[in-house]
């Protein structure tokens, strides 16, 4: 496990359009006294999009501001949360994979997810800074009116629950397990177990049954490749995978 990550997370996820959060008793005490609230920070002002973690312990019921709680999460979890926001943001700039969701007119909202998220891995997008916040946040804006349209009603609400599914994907690739939680509260409950290196194996072998080789050199490494078990995938992956993976 990397240096400061908790070995298990209690999780209350808050998003708002209109930049203000609220905090209810209920919402605290499902992660009291060692949990955190992660909240979708908006404002291109606080360096938004982007999420953060809260302790539990500096909360208390009631309404917060953007500001005030960007300067409460100020230097909590920060490498966790850069991994978050790593996968969440990348997969919300690359509208090739949740446009996919919005066309399964067939599922329910959270089937599409799920569906998706199982089966289309995000691009990496290698913009950054001020840069990739401003793509971000215009990708964000496409993405809720393109979930508005597919529920039809209740979107903010339901963006919550996206948002959540999105968390708990990421919290998996980055090596936690995501535990029952038939009440509710908290959102997310997840205890560190190392990578899923089951998954890992899979993503690759999709991954390589998709690619589509311009040349003959190229197709027969893919062939190759997808020949080995899936023990000798998830070594090349071990091998291979950037430094922020480890």
């Amino acid at each position: 496990m990397p240096d400061g990550w908790p070995n298990q997370l209690k999780i209350e996820v808050k998003t708002s359009r209109d930049n203000q959060h609220k905090l209810s008793d209920r919402d605290l005490a499902g992660i009291r006294p060692d949990g955190y609230t992660a909240v979708l920070i908006g404002g291109r002002v606080h360096h938004g999009p982007r999420w953060i973690l809260l302790p539990a312990s500096l909360l208390t019921p009631g309404g917060f501001s953007e500001s005030t709680l960007s300067q409460l999460g100020e230097g909590v979890q920060p490498d966790l949360c850069d991994r978050i926001n790593l996968i969440w943001s990348d997969w919300i700039l690359d509208e090739s994979v949740w446009r996919k969701v919005f066309e399964q007119h067939h599922m329910e909202l959270q089937a599409a997810l799920d569906w998706c998220l199982q089966n289309h891995s995000a691009r990496r997008n290698q913009s950054t800074g001020n840069v990739r916040e401003g793509r971000l946040a215009d990708a964000l804006s496409r993405f809720r009116n393109d979930l508005d349209r597919f529920v039809g009603s209740n979107g903010a609400q339901q963006e919550g629950f996206v948002h959540q599914r999105i968390l708990g994907h990421a919290l998996q690739r980055l090596g936690y397990r995501l535990t029952s939680n038939p009440i509710g509260v908290p959102d997310i409950l997840a205890v560190w177990a190392g990578r899923d290196e089951t998954a890992t194996s899979k993503t690759l072998r999709r991954q390589l049954q998709e690619w589509m080789p311009e040349s003959e050199e190229s197709a027969r490494l893919r062939n190759v490749l997808l020949s080995f078990s899936d023990d000798a995938l998830q070594a090349l992956h071990r091998v291979l995978r950037p430094p922020e993976d480890d």
